[in-house]
C-alpha cells in the first residue's frame, strides 16, 4: 500500500492537499509509472511519475486480458458466440495431434484459464511466441489437469479467444477492439504485436493510456453502461466479478476478467501482470 485509508484520512484532517503524502510514496516506487485516482468517474488525483504521460497509450502487457475479456462479453451478446459454455473446437480448426480432451475446453474455460492445457507462460513463454503457429502450439499442449479444473495462468489460452474473434467476425481483434470498445468510450487503441498468422495477440502488449484504462474501469463500475448506452451486458458484467479459479502459486483469486485478486461486495479488484503493472477498481465507491 502507499499510505492506508486511514492514515490519508487522518493526514487529510491536517491538510488541504486530497491525498497528503501520497505523491513523496509514490515516487519512491520505482517500477510505478503513473498514478490515477478518481472517485465516480472523475479523477481526483492523476501523476505522471516517470515515463510518458497519462493520456498516451502504453504497453499494458498482461491487462490485456482484461481488455480482450470485455470484447468476448460483447462478442456472446451480439451472438458472435453462442455463450461461455461453447466449445472452442465450434470455432477453431483443431490440430488432429492434439488431445482429444480439447473437445471440452470452452469460451470461459479460456476466460478463467482453466483450460487444463499446460501453460504457455512463465518459463514456457518464449518457446510457444517462437513457434510457427502460435493457435495450434496452444491446442497441442498436453493437458495437466481436466478442463475446468485449476486455474492455470497462460496467455495462450487469451490468444486463442483473439483467433476465435478473428475466425468468427472476419475482422481482427483489433478493429473488433476499435469499434466496439474504442469508439463507445473515445479511446485510442493503436495495433499492437500479431503472431504468424496475422492474428493479434491476445492476452498481452495491448497498449492504451492509464486515462483509457479509466473508462474502462467506469464502463464495468457503471454495469457495462456509458454515455446511457450499454455496452456490456449486466450479466457479462456480474459474471466478470464471480471468482472462477484459485492461482495454485500466489492464491489470488481470479474471475472471468483476468483480474486478481477479486473481492466481492465494496471490495476492489485488482488487475495484475507479469511485469507488476496493476489496475484497481472498486466495484461500488469508485
Amino acid at each position: 500500500m502507499l499510505l492506508s485509508a486511514s492514515a490519508w484520512t487522518v493526514e487529510a484532517r491536517e491538510s488541504n492537499e486530497p491525498f497528503p503524502g501520497l505523491a513523496e510514496k509514490a515516487v519512491a516506487l520505482e517500477r510505478l509509472h503513473g498514478l490515477v485516482i478518481a472517485v465516480d468517474g472523475e479523477p481526483v488525483f492523476a501523476r505522471a511519475i516517470r515515463g510518458p504521460d497519462l493520456d498516451e497509450p502504453v504497453n499494458i502487457k498482461s491487462l490485456s486480458k482484461t481488455v480482450l475479456s470485455a470484447v468476448v462479453g460483447m462478442a456472446i451478446d451480439r451472438g458472435v458466440f453462442e455463450s461461455a459454455d461453447q466449445p472452442i473446437t465450434d470455432i477453431l480448426d483443431v490440430p488432429a495431434t492434439a488431445d482429444s480432451r480439447v473437445s471440452e475446453v470452452t469460451i470461459g474455460h479460456l476466460l478463467s484459464m482453466q483450460a487444463g492445457l499446460q501453460r504457455t507462460s512463465g518459463r514456457y513463454y518464449g518457446q510457444w511466441v517462437n513457434s510457427d503457429n502460435w493457435v495450434e502450439y496452444v491446442l497441442n499442449r498436453p493437458f495437466v489437469d481436466e478442463p475446468g479444473g485449476d486455474m492455470l495462468y497462460s496467455t495462450g489460452s487469451y490468444h486463442l479467444l483473439s483467433a476465435a474473434l478473428t475466425d468468427r467476425t472476419g475482422q481482427s481483434t483489433l478493429a473488433i477492439a476499435r469499434d466496439w470498445l474504442g469508439d463507445p468510450l473515445d479511446i485510442e487503441i493503436p495495433a499492437w504485436l500479431t503472431d504468424p498468422q496475422g492474428i493479434y495477440f491476445g492476452g498481452n502488449d495491448m497498449r492504451l493510456s492509464p486515462m483509457a484504462l479509466l473508462k474502462i474501469g467506469e464502463l464495468y463500475r457503471n454495469e457495462g453502461v456509458h454515455a446511457g448506452k450499454q455496452l456490456i451486458s449486466p450479466e457479462w458484467i456480474e459474471s466478470s466479478w464471480t471468482q472462477r479459479g484459485l492461482s495454485r502459486y500466489t492464491d489470488d483469486r481470479y474471475g472471468s476478467a483476468g483480474l486478481s485478486p477479486i473481492w466481492p461486495g465494496t471490495e476492489p479488484i485488482t488487475a495484475v501482470d507479469s511485469v507488476g503493472r496493476c489496475y484497481t477498481l472498486c466495484r461500488n465507491s469508485g
